[in-house]
């Protein structure tokens, strides 16, 4: 589904999420997976902001598109300049060198969004597989955000524990 990105959206630097309506759920997970698991620099924003300056700073960047509206044209507009683009739709679009296009059928928004979700973690999966970052590891352990993973324990102990009982005494 989202294979033929991999190689390309690995080496983007960031990336931005767009949507407008229900979609924008969509946008912010895009870019909290992307930065957790991907880690990578990632922003949402609903497509009129995005349209009044933010699309500017694009540059070396992934950009998610969700919508039917002037989210199609927003995406082409970023293809066209030469930007890595994901359009997620259910309106007819036809893809590019640098547009891919992920036709959703027309369901209620509440569906759309968990079809959405399910092509971000497919995306996720194989960006931190090109990465090589495993999808359950994270670089800071915060225990009121984040539970378990296989690196938990290593990192705790790599990163946290002092090296003897005069290093936790608190200084005078």
């Amino acid at each position: 589904m989202v294979a033929g990105l991999r190689e390309r959206a690995a080496r983007c630097i960031a990336s931005d999420a767009v949507a407008a309506g229900a979609s924008r759920a969509s946008a912010e997970e895009g870019a909290l997976l992307l930065r957790e698991v991907v880690r990578m620099t990632a922003a949402a924003s609903a497509t009129r902001n995005y349209l009044h300056g933010g699309m500017e700073s694009a540059g070396n960047t992934l950009h998610l598109v969700f919508g039917d509206g002037r989210e199609i044209e927003l995406a082409r507009s970023l293809a066209a300049a030469g930007h890595l683009t994901l359009l997620l739709t259910t309106a007819p679009a036809e893809p590019s060198q640098s547009l891919s296009v992920i036709r959703l059928p027309d369901v209620p928004d509440a569906v759309r969004a968990v079809l959405e979700a399910v092509v971000l973690q497919e995306l996720v999966a194989q960006l931190g597989a090109e990465r090589g970052v495993p999808i359950e590891s994270f670089a800071f352990a915060n225990d009121d955000t984040k539970q378990g993973g296989p690196d938990r324990a290593a990192f705790q102990v790599a990163a946290h524990a002092p090296a003897d009982d005069a290093a936790r005494a608190p200084s005078p």
